[in-house]
This record gives structure tokens, sequence and C-alpha cells, in this order.
């Protein structure tokens, strides 16, 4: 049973992760293709007051770590065999998530009523539209909020590929009914209702397959003091955890409004975009191992048991992120200059700087989820903490000198501070050997790196066509057949050479 119960984990974990690039994927196509086309479409000033709606209604939809509470004690009760505990837990969640929900819309409310307070910039006629954007995109998400517990049973369940396979839809249909209803001369109001309908429509979805795929019975009379208090303990640090990792990026932006300008705060912007693309590929796959990490160290000496499965992901996710880093390292120029011009060469600078420690800490994602699982978030949160505050500090003084390329120094050294930090949380307080990790996977793999590496500055170099895009797209191509070829003959074991096989020929 228990080796029926792996191997069906590890299939949800792999189409999982296959349809997560998938959306991904659609995500960096529709930002490069679809974005500017709607932009045009409705118009700059439209598309300025709905990203206004959605930056400031975003600004107070914090879930105080709830979501990842629920994921957390859902698998933990789930592999005690505890049904019974699950059906309380989420009563009780559910009374918590709709007390937030109370709360945020009364907040939102008076915000309502104050818009024109807020915004003194806008005209009257800019401040109706805000206003009927606001209340459609406010009481979509309000209405959501509570049903954000469906992702984590999903996920505790091991249901990865319905989950992402609803987020997929979700953005497909949304970009598909947006773009039919602005070749018909909608508007504004048309994209917002679009995005606020299928938001409701995905809930729906969620909510069946939680319905049909589980044995979720929600008690909603259940409560319980003690595990109030369990729930708020590991919430409140799961809260300052998010909100220190927000801090980095969003304090940039007026940090470079004091100390240099304008110019740089645009060019940061182009990076951390960038950044983000790299973050979301690298970590695709985070969080689907809760489930499993909860039986793993069930009973068991944590480094022990988790070390080989972060040995095999980490492997796994650095040669995602390996290739990434590599190629923008050596192709980067080459494709800032394409799509936005020779002027922003600084760009280039900034992402290397920004997506370099992940090639450290990304890989250590499991680890990371332990962390969660044995509820260990309050040292994590204490090191985000030290990071944000060391990023500040440290941007501040750089930005200072160099602008946009000073603050991605910091945030750089900021980020390599935090998974410093974070080692010795995982060798001190998980017993993980970290230094066995960084043997097996960073330095296993570190001669076809720097084999790529290599390659990819003379493919650079050497390898050029008549056309400027054309060109980019055939040195990511050579690229990424020398990438394969070098891996595949003298890093990848036979565990990974048989993943890449599944993949080629389909999960059966």
């Amino acid at each position: 049973m228990s080796n029926s119960l792996e191997a069906q984990s590890a299939k949800q974990i792999k189409l999982g992760a296959l349809i997560s690039y998938l959306t991904l994927a659609f995500d960096f196509v529709t930002g490069l293709v679809y974005t500017p086309w709607m932009v045009q479409q409705i118009g700059d000033a439209n598309y300025g007051l709905y990203t206004l709606s959605i930056t400031l209604i975003s600004m107070f939809m914090l879930d105080f770590g709830m979501s990842a509470a629920v994921s957390r004690f859902t698998s933990n009760y789930r592999t005690a065999g505890d049904q019974q505990g699950i059906n309380n837990f989420l009563g009780l969640i559910y009374k918590i998530y709709t007390l937030i929900s109370a709360v945020i819309s009364v907040i939102l409310i008076v915000v309502y009523f104050n818009i024109g307070q807020i915004y003194v910039k806008l005209t009257p006629s800019e401040l109706s539209s805000l206003k009927v954007v606001f209340v459609v995109s406010g009481l979509s998400t309000v209405l959501c909020f509570p049903f954000v517990t469906l992702n984590g049973i999903l996920v505790a369940h091991e249901r990865f590929m319905a989950l992402r396979l609803a987020d997929l839809f979700n953005k497909v249909a949304s970009v598909l009914l947006i773009v039919v209803a602005l070749c018909f001369g909608m508007g504004l109001f048309a994209l917002v209702a679009v995005h606020a309908a299928m938001n409701l429509v995905t809930v729906g979805i969620k909510f069946i397959i939680v319905k049909r795929k589980t044995a979720v019975k929600v008690n909603f009379s259940y409560f319980s003091k003690p595990l109030l208090k369990e729930i708020t303990g590991f919430s409140v640090w799961t809260t300052v955890k998010s909100i220190a990792q927000r801090f980095i990026f969003t304090a940039m932006p007026t940090v470079l409004g004091i100390v240099s300008g304008s110019a740089s705060i645009a060019m940061f912007s182009f990076a951390s975009t960038l950044e983000g693309y790299v973050y979301k590929f690298s970590e695709a796959i985070n969080g689907m191992f809760m489930p499993k990490i909860s039986r793993a160290t069930l009973g068991k000496e944590t480094g022990e048991a988790v070390l080989p499965l972060m040995i095999k992901v980490g492997r796994i996710v650095l040669t995602v992120i390996g290739i990434i880093t590599i190629g923008f390292v050596t192709l980067g120029q080459r494709f800032i200059s394409l799509w936005l011009g020779e002027s922003y060469s600084v760009v280039y600078y900034c992402t290397v700087l920004l997506i370099f420690p992940g090639i450290f800490y990304v890989p250590q994602q499991i680890a990371n989820t332990v962390v969660v699982v044995l509820n260990r978030v309050k040292s994590q949160g204490i090191v985000f903490v030290i990071t944000a505050v060391v990023n500040v500090i440290l941007s501040f003084v750089f930005g200072y000198f160099w602008g946009a390329i000073g603050c991605s120094l910091s945030i750089c050294i900021a980020y390599l501070i935090r998974t410093a930090l974070m080692n010795r949380v995982f060798k001190k307080e998980l017993n993980i050997n970290v230094l066995a990790f960084f043997r097996d996977c960073h330095g296993k793999m570190l001669p076809g790196l720097l084999l790529t590496l290599l390659c990819g500055c003379l493919i650079s170099r050497y390898v050029v066509v008549l056309s400027g895009w054309l060109t980019l797209l055939v040195q990511v191509v050579c690229l990424t057949i020398c990438y394969v070829v070098i891996m595949w003959l003298i890093v990848w074991n036979k565990s990974e050479k048989s993943l890449i096989r599944s993949f080629l020929k389909g999960i059966k």
C-alpha cells in the first residue's frame, strides 16, 4: 500500500510540475504578446486604473499564513490517518477566514468612500471608472478569499494535476474571453468582469474536485482554543516571513526614488520582472512535497529522512535554474537589447545580480518545506526579517552610488546572507547535513554547469545569423542542446535520465 501511495504521489508531482511549466510558459507568452495588445485596446489610462485597483486591493489581501497552515496541518493529520482531525481543523480555519474576510471588507468599504481623497490627481471620469473596477474586483476577491483553503486541501491530498489544471484553465479562459470581448469593442469593464467571473468559476471547479476526490467533510461547529493557539503561533511567523519577503522588492522603488531617480526605478522594475519569471520557473514544484515529507519525517530523525529527497529534488531544480541562469548570463544582453533597446543595458546587470543567489537557495526548497512541516517558521521568519533589514540598509548606500545596479547588489548580498542563515537553521534545528547536500547537488553538477557556461560564451560570440531575434532563437536552441548533451554525458544519474525519458515518452 505504501509503495502504491508513493508511486501515485510521484506521478502526481510529475504531472503537476509539467502543468506548472506549461502555465509559466503561457504566462511568459501572454506577457510578451497579449498584455501589450490588451493595453493598446483599452488604452494606457484604463490599464493604469485597472492596475491601480488590483494593487490597492492586494495591499490588504494578506491571508496571515492561513494557506500555509492548511497545507501543513492537513498533511500532518492525513499522515496520521486522522480524517476527523482534518474536518475539525478546516471548520476552525473557515471561521478564521470568515473573520479575516469581514475585516478586509470593512477596510475596502472605507477605502472606496475615500478614493477621491486618496487619488486627488485623477479626473472625475477616471475616479468614476476606478470605483466601478474597485467594487467588482474587490467583491470577487473577498468572495474567493475564504476558498484559498481549497488549494491547501488539494496539496495535502496530492491532487497536484487537478489543482494546476484548474489554475491553467483560469488563465487560458480569461485571456480567450478577454480577447473576444475586446475584439467586439468592449473595454475596461469587460476585462474586470471576465477576471472576476473566471476566479469564481475556478473556485467552483476546485470545490467540486475536493468534494469528489477527497473525504473532507468540514465540521463548521468545531472550536478548540489549543488548536487556535497552535494555528496562531504558526501563522504569525509565516505572516512575518511573507511581509519581510514582499518588502525586499516593494521597498526598492521608494529607495531609488529617494537616492537615485525615476530612470533607475524603471531599470529596476524591468529587472525585477525578469527575476520573477526565473523564480517562478525554479519554484514550479515548490510545496508539492509537503505530504511526502510529512510521511518521511513521521517518527524518524529528520535529517536522515529528508536528505536523500532533498538531494534528488535539489539536483532537478538546479538543472532547471542552471540553464536559465547560464542562458541569461551568456545571452541576456542580446535579449535586453532586442526587447528594450541598447539604452537599457543596465537591466542585464541588475537581473544577473538578482537571479544569482537563487542558484544556492532555490534547490533547497525541500528543507524549507520541512521547516513548515515541523513548525520551525519562527526561525525562518527571523531570518527573513534580518534579510529585509540588511537589504534596506545596503540599498540606501549602494543605490546612492550606483542606482538600480546598487539596489540589485544589495538584494544579492542580502539573499546570500539569507541562504547562509537558513543553512544554519537546517543544520542546527533540522539536523540536515548541509555540506553533504551541497557536495552531492552543486558539487557534482558544477563541472557540467561550467562547461555549459563556456559553450554559452562561445555561442554568444560566434553563432550569428541575419535577424536579431532569429539569432537569439538559434543561440538559445544551440545552448539548450549543448546543455542537455553535457548533462547527459557527465552529470545526470540513472534516475534523472529515467525522469527525462518519462517526460519525452509521456507519463503513462
